[in-house]
């Protein structure tokens, strides 16, 4: 072990705070106790003080595709995604159609006739 190891604070977990602080802890001096109870709680507000500063924007979010970039209520977000994909459907079925047969595309010299 060495010497800087030994001279190192140990670490502090925090416990579950109850109402029996007597249970949590053993038993120490009630000043050192309500000190301990106190450094627990500031541990755990800096835990979460540090994870809601570092936590990625709505704009991170959208850019990694985990949120939609959309402006509709939550409520009718559903709606909105199935709208947009029967569109994308209705579209594609559409161009399906519309496209050339391959009798057009040998005539135009596109396509080669492997009769």
């Amino acid at each position: 072990m060495k010497e800087s190891d030994k001279t190192a604070m140990p670490l502090l977990i925090p416990v579950a705070l109850t109402t029996d602080s007597q249970e949590s802890y053993p038993k120490v001096a009630p000043s050192l106790q309500q000190q301990r109870e106190e450094l627990a709680k500031k541990q755990i507000q800096d835990s979460l003080r540090h994870k809601i500063d570092s936590r990625p924007t709505k704009e991170d979010l959208v850019e990694h595709n985990i949120l939609k970039n959309t402006n509709a209520a939550p409520a009718i977000q559903a709606q909105q995604a199935d709208l947009e994909r029967n569109r994308l459907q209705n579209v594609l079925g559409q161009k399906i159609q519309d496209r050339p047969q391959p009798e057009q595309l040998v005539q135009q010299g596109i396509l080669q006739n492997d009769e």
